[in-house]
């Protein structure tokens, strides 16, 4: 069976799929880690150096927590059960091409 030429074709197209479900996964990741988390993480640490009170601090806290999932875009129940999706499909082309890949 792994020398069937129809195998071997659609076998590339999921490393193909794969691929790309991974350079979106790691886009969103950079994204993620580089646009949002690390520049509030910079404007948090710079108001902390004023902070005198607990009750400053937890504002603080807070106000960097909801613009990192503003940001982020997951606010939105939608948007959660999009990326949710987009999770699963990719662990199931994952699992499959490494199915794929012990059977060759």
């Amino acid at each position: 069976m792994p020398n069937h030429p129809k195998f071997e074709k659609w076998r590339l197209r999921v490393a193909l799929l794969r691929a790309r479900m991974l350079a979106l996964v790691q886009q969103i990741l950079a994204f993620t880690t580089f646009e949002v988390l690390e520049l509030n993480w910079w404007a948090l640490k710079a108001k902390l150096v004023n902070v005198t009170t607990v009750d400053q601090l937890l504002r603080d806290h807070v106000n960097f927590l909801d613009t990192c999932l503003k940001e982020c875009m997951l606010t939105s129940a939608e948007l959660l059960r999009a990326y949710s999706r987009m999770i699963s499909h990719v662990l199931y082309v994952h699992l499959v091409h490494i199915l794929f890949r012990q059977i060759r």
